[in-house]
């Protein structure tokens, strides 16, 4: 989104916008005003989904992983969980105990 010969950055954390705010102060940083939002946008959406299919792969190599190590199926799960929710069986199971549960 910036202009030839410049280059867009992006702060995240707070510490990286005082690493910045003090690079501008002592001129290491010049700030121009016009940046192009749509090209921006487009370019932050790519780099999410170049993330996401990094992570997904990732995913992909530790299930194969787990196949040879059951030590990892913990961590397959954990993983799995963070991009889909709660498998379909595993909400089933719980339900199922929670129901049949009449002692207590």
């Amino acid at each position: 989104g910036a202009e030839p010969e410049h280059a867009t950055l992006i702060s995240r954390t707070p510490v990286a916008e005082i690493v910045v705010q003090n690079a501008i102060r002592i001129g290491l940083l010049e700030v121009v005003p016009q940046v192009d939002e749509k090209v921006l946008s487009t370019a932050k959406k790519e780099k999410d989904r170049r993330g996401r299919a990094k992570a997904i792969d990732e995913l992909h190599i530790l299930m194969l992983e787990a196949l040879r190590d059951p030590k990892k199926q913990a961590q397959v799960r954990k993983c799995f969980v963070n991009f889909y929710g709660t498998p379909q069986g595993e909400a089933k199971k719980r339900r199922k105990v929670n129901v049949s549960c009449g002692g207590c």
